[in-house]
C-alpha cells in the first residue's frame, strides 16, 4: 500500500485498465500528461521518488531509463503475460493512499496531494445520490487524468455498473467529431469546466454536444445567463455546478440549476450549493469565527472528503489543514481553501472570489507564484508579475509584467512564450506579455498591483512587421481571427498562440470559420500551421473552394438596411475596406467578388452571368428588397446588370451607386480586339507596376508567351521596387487572369432591358492623362492592409469597356465625380443624364480615379454616400416593413 505507480497514457481503455490494475495491486496511482513538459515530467517524477511507470512506446523516449523501470502496454505484453492471472493479496485500508494528483504551487513548484480510498468511495457514493445515478448510465470522460474531475466519470461509471466511453484529446477538443460521436453513442452525463462547453458551444449545432439527462459543470464560475442557454438547448437535462478543490476529492459542494431561475435570482453566478454526505463547509472570518448570512468570509472544508495532505510537503500540510475547531473528533481538520463565499438566504453558497494569488484559468487551478518564478529564472528577466485579467466576455487571461536585466528593454515575448511552455503547461503560459521600465511600487517600496497598465494589452507586444491580406480569403480570415482574438490589428504570418490564443479558442475559431466561410478545418492543422496565411493555403486547397460564396462580409453588423457593393475590375473587394469603415458601425456593408480569385475557380465570361451569381448571393442575405447596390468603375457596370435583373424578379432597387464609372455609349462600337500585351500591360499600370519605357525591353517583351511576359513585367517590377519582393507569380497570375476575364467581359457586354425608378450614384473623376497609381511598394508604406490587393484599383482604360449598348433609362441618377476627367463634369452629367428618366444628382468628390476610394477622400465619399443611403432608406420604406 502507498506504493505510487506512474500513468504516462494517451486517454484511451487501456489507461482505464492501468488504473484499476494499480488500485487492485494496493498501490496508488500518480497520472503525468503527456502534453506536459518534459522538465515538468521529470520533476514530478522525482519529486514523488516513482519506481514504476506505465507508459507507451511513443512517450517512452521521454523518461531517462535509469531513473525508473518502464512498462509499455501496448510493447509489452508478452512479458507481462508470464505474471500468474490470480488476484494479487493485498492489505488495503481506507486510510490508505488511492491517487496524487500534482496541482500549482505558489512556491514556484507543482504540489502533490495525496487523497486516500475512503475519500473517494465517500465522494462516489455521495455524488451518486446528489445526481441519482443508476447502474445504466453512460458517461463520457472529456478531461486529462491529471484533472480530478476524471474521477467522477470514471469511478461513477466503474463501481454503478455504468458505461464509460473515454474520449480522445483531440476529439474532446473538436466540437464536430465529438457531436458525431455523441450521436451515435447514448451519453447520459458528462462532467465538463464551463469554459471547455463554451468553446464547443460556438459550434452551428451546440445542442449535439448536450448528455441526455446530466450535465455537471465545475471547476470555475459559471454565469446563470450561460447556464440558461444550455437549458434552452437541452430542456430534458438536469445541469448541476459542482465546487471542491483538489485537497477535498473532486467537489464537495453541489448545486441543481433549475430552468428559468434566474427571475427569482439577483447574483449573476450560479451558486456552488450545500455539502455532499459526510462533508462540512463553513465560512469563517479572520479569526475563525462563523460568518452571518449575506457576509463574506473564507470557506473551510472538513469531512470524510479532506486529503491526507501535501506529499513530501509536512510544512505546506500545516499551513493548509488546520486542527478543526468545531469537531468533537480527535484529530479532525479544516482544509483552508484560500475562496471566499457567503451564505444565501435559502442556505447556498455563493463563491465571491480568492483572498490569496490562485486563480483558476479555463478550469485549471493555477499559482501565480509559480509563473512568476519560472519567468524569474530566465537570464534576461529582472522581475515579474503575473496577473489574472477578466475580459467583457468574462474568460480570465493571463498576463505578464517584465522588466529586463538589460537597460534596452530587448525582452521577446515570443522567445518568453517558448521558454514557459519547456517548463509549464500550456494552460499557465501568459496570453500577453508587458514589457515596462519599472514594475509600480507603493510610498514603502512595496510592488503596486494596482497600478499595473491594463489598457491595449492586445497591442503591448511587439510583434513583426505586420503583413497585410493579400486577398479577400485572407481577410475574410483574419476578421474571423480578430473577433475570436479581440486583437487588431493582425497580419497573415502573425501567430495564433503568440496573439492570446489557447487550446479553448482553437475550436472557437475553427467553428466560427465553418459558420462564416464554410470551410471544416482541422484542428491539428491549427496547432501545426497557426497562421492566417499558412490556413489559406490549406483552404485553397479544399474541393469546397470551388463552390463559395461570392459575397464577402466586410461589415456585417447594423440595424439599417445593407449595401452591396460589387468588385471593380480586379476581381477583389479589398478596395472597399475604408469605405465601409467610414460608413459606420450601423450601416452592415457586402461586397461582392470575382470568382476565380483563389486560383481554383473559371473566372465567369459575362456580365450577365456574374449578377446572376451575385443577385443570388445578395437574396441570401436579403430575401426581398428594395435593394441598395453600388461598384466602384467596372462594379458600377455589374451593379446596373444586377438591378435589371432584380427589376425584372419583381424587386425594387433603392439605389444604385456608381463609383466614377463612365457612361457607356449608347450604340455598340466594336474594335479590333485588343492583344494579350497590351491587356498585360494595362493591368500592370492599374496595379501600380507600370514601367517607364526605358525600364522595359518593348521588343523582347513582345517576343514572349503570356506566361513569360508576366514573369517578365513581375521581375522588372521588382527590380524597379515598384512591387514588394514577397510578391509571388502565382498571385499575379490570379489576378491577372480575373483583370482579364472582366475587362473581355465588358467588352461583350450589353444592357437593353429598361431600368424604373433607379437612383444612380456617379464617380466624377477620371484621370488626367499621364497620371497613374501609386507603384505597390510606395502604396504598401502608407496602408499595408492593402499592399496586395491594389491590382483592384483599376481604371477601365481598355477600349472595349465603352464597346456596348447601354438602352436604359434610370429613374434619378446621383452621380459622384472627382476632379481632372477626361470628360467635364457638364459632360459627364449629359451622358447620364440621357440615361436618367427622374435626372442626375452628381456629387462632386476630391482626387481622381484611384484615390477616391483611398485615404483621404475616401473618407469624403463615405460621408457623401451615408447622406444619399439614408435618403433612398426613407424615401423606400414608406409603408413597407423591411426588417
Amino acid at each position: 500500500p502507498d506504493t505510487l505507480v506512474g500513468v504516462l497514457l494517451e486517454r484511451s481503455t487501456e489507461m482505464v485498465v492501468a488504473l484499476l490494475a494499480i488500485l487492485k495491486a494496493g498501490g496508488a496511482y500518480l497520472p503525468l500528461d503527456p502534453q506536459y513538459p518534459k522538465e515538468r515530467l521529470l520533476f514530478m517524477i522525482e519529486d514523488a521518488q516513482l519506481k514504476l511507470l506505465l507508459t507507451q512506446t511513443l512517450l517512452a523516449p521521454d523518461i531517462p531509463a535509469a531513473q525508473l523501470q518502464a512498462v509499455c502496454l501496448d510493447r509489452d505484453w508478452e512479458r507481462l503475460a508470464h505474471y500468474p492471472p490470480t488476484p494479487p493479496q493485498t492489505q488495503v485500508r481506507p486510510d490508505n493512499l488511492a491517487y496524487v494528483i500534482y496541482t500549482s504551487g505558489s512556491s514556484g513548484k507543482p504540489k502533490g496531494v495525496l487523497v486516500e480510498h475512503r475519500s473517494v468511495t465517500n465522494y462516489v457514493e455521495a455524488v451518486g445520490q446528489s445526481l441519482a445515478l443508476g447502474n445504466t448510465t453512460s458517461f463520457a470522460m472529456v478531461q486529462p487524468l491529471t484533472v480530478d474531475s476524471s474521477v467522477t466519470v470514471i469511478y461513477s461509471a466503474l463501481l454503478t455498473g455504468g458505461c464509460l466511453h473515454v474520449i480522445t484529446q483531440e476529439r474532446a477538443a473538436d466540437a464536430e467529431p465529438l457531436a458525431d460521436y455523441f450521436k451515435k453513442h447514448r451519453i447520459d452525463c458528462l462532467k465538463i469546466a464551463p469554459s471547455h462547453l463554451a468553446a464547443l458551444q460556438t459550434w452551428t449545432h451546440p445542442e449535439q454536444i448536450m448528455p441526455r439527462s446530466r450535465l455537471v459543470i465545475g471547476g470555475e464560475a459559471s454565469r446563470r445567463s450561460w447556464v440558461d442557454k444550455l437549458h434552452e438547448l437541452a430542456p430534458q437535462c438536469q445541469i448541476f455546478n459542482h465546487y471542491g478543490p483538489t485537497e477535498a476529492t473532486v467537489g464537495m459542494l453541489t448545486y441543481e440549476v433549475k430552468q428559468a431561475e434566474s427571475a427569482t435570482h439577483n447574483s449573476a453566478l450560479v451558486p456552488i450549493g450545500h455539502p455532499l454526505a459526510n462533508t462540512e463547509a463553513y465560512l469563517l472570518d479572520g479569526s475563525l469565527r462563523r460568518v452571518p448570512v449575506g457576509v463574506s468570509g473564507e470557506l473551510y472544508i472538513g469531512g470524510r472528503c479532506l486529503a491526507r495532505g501535501y506529499l513530501n510537503r509536512p510544512d505546506l500540510t500545516a499551513q493548509s489543514f488546520l486542527p478543526h475547531p468545531f469537531s468533537p473528533e480527535p484529530g479532525a481538520l479544516l482544509y483552508r481553501t484560500g475562496d471566499l463565499a457567503k451564505y444565501l438566504p435559502d442556505g447556498n453558497i455563493e463563491f465571491v472570489g480568492r483572498a490569496d494569488g490562485q486563480v483558476k484559468i479555463r478550469g485549471f487551478r493555477i499559482e501565480l507564484g509559480e509563473v512568476e518564478t519560472a519567468l524569474g529564472q530566465h537570464s534576461s528577466v529582472r522581475e515579474a508579475v503575473v496577473v489574472a485579467r477578466e475580459e467583457a466576455g468574462g474568460e480570465k487571461r493571463l498576463v505578464a509584467y517584465l522588466t529586463s536585466q538589460e537597460a534596452e528593454n530587448k525582452l521577446n515575448p515570443t522567445e518568453l512564450r517558448q521558454y514557459l511552455k519547456e517548463q509549464l503547461p500550456e494552460y499557465m503560459v501568459p496570453s500577453f506579455f508587458v514589457l515596462l521600465d519599472e514594475l509600480p511600487r507603493s510610498s514603502h517600496g512595496k510592488l503596486d498591483r494596482r497600478a499595473l497598465p491594463v489598457a491595449e494589452l492586445r497591442s503591448s507586444e511587439s510583434r513583426t512587421a505586420r503583413v497585410a491580406p493579400r486577398d479577400v480569403l485572407e481577410f475574410e480570415l483574419i476578421q474571423i481571427w480578430e473577433q475570436v482574438l479581440g486583437v487588431q490589428p493582425i497580419g497573415i504570418r502573425d501567430n495564433f498562440f503568440d496573439l492570446g490564443g489557447h487550446s479553448l479558442l482553437a475550436p472557437r475559431l475553427a467553428a466560427q470559420i465553418h459558420q462564416s466561410l464554410g470551410y471544416r478545418l482541422p484542428l491539428v492543422l491549427l496547432f501545426q500551421e497557426a497562421t492566417v496565411e499558412h490556413l489559406a493555403r490549406y483552404l485553397r486547397q479544399q474541393a469546397a473552394m470551388t463552390t463559395r460564396s461570392s459575397l464577402v462580409a466586410i461589415q456585417p453588423d447594423g440595424t439599417k438596411r445593407p449595401f452591396f457593393c460589387v468588385h471593380p475590375v480586379g476581381g477583389s473587394v479589398l478596395c472597399y475596406l475604408k469605405l465601409a469603415k467610414y460608413l459606420g458601425p450601423d450601416q452592415p456593408f457586402y461586397g461582392l467578388q470575382a470568382l476565380g480569385l483563389n486560383g481554383e475557380e473559371t473566372p465567369l465570361p459575362q456580365i450577365e452571368e456574374m449578377a446572376a451569381r451575385y443577385v443570388e448571393e445578395v437574396r441570401k442575405v436579403r430575401a426581398v428588397g428594395p435593394y441598395l447596390l453600388g461598384g466602384w468603375s467596372m462594379g458600377g457596370l455589374i451593379a446596373c446588370e444586377m438591378a435589371q435583373q432584380l427589376q425584372a424578379q419583381g424587386e425594387e432597387v433603392a439605389l444604385l451607386a456608381l463609383f466614377d464609372s463612365t457612361a457607356p455609349e449608347k450604340k455598340a462600337r466594336r474594335h479590333s480586339k485588343i492583344t494579350e500585351t497590351s491587356i498585360l500591360m494595362t493591368f500592370a499600370r492599374d496595379m501600380g507596376l507600370a514601367l517607364d519605357r526605358e525600364e522595359i525591353d518593348w521588343t523582347k517583351l513582345r517576343a514572349l508567351d503570356p506566361e513569360e511576359q508576366l514573369m517578365f513585367v513581375l521581375d522588372q517590377a521588382k527590380k524597379a521596387d515598384k512591387a514588394p519582393k514577397e510578391l509571388e507569380i502565382s498571385d499575379l497570375r490570379r489576378f491577372y487572369n480575373i483583370f482579364k476575364a472582366n475587362a473581355l467581359a465588358s467588352q461583350n457586354y450589353e444592357l437593353r432591358t429598361k431600368l424604373k425608378n433607379i437612383t444612380l450614384f456617379k464617380a466624377s473623376e477620371q484621370l488626367a492623362n499621364g497620371d497613374r497609381p501609386k507603384p505597390v511598394s510606395d502604396i504598401g508604406k502608407r496602408d499595408p492592409r492593402l499592399v496586395r490587393d491594389f491590382y483592384d484599383l483599376a481604371k477601365h482604360r481598355i477600349r472595349g469597356l465603352r464597346d456596348r449598348v447601354l438602352e436604359v433609362k434610370i429613374g434619378r441618377l446621383v452621380l459622384f465625380r472627382r476632379n481632372g476627367n477626361e470628360d467635364t463634369p457638364q459632360e459627364a452629367f449629359q451622358k447620364w443624364s440621357e440615361l436618367a428618366v427622374g435626372g442626375v444628382e452628381m456629387k462632386m468628390i476630391p482626387g481622381n480615379h484611384f484615390t477616391i476610394v483611398r485615404e483621404p477622400h475616401v473618407k469624403i465619399l463615405a460621408e457623401q454616400l451615408m447622406t444619399t443611403l439614408e435618403e433612398a432608406q426613407k424615401d423606400s420604406t414608406k409603408g413597407v416593413d423591411y426588417q
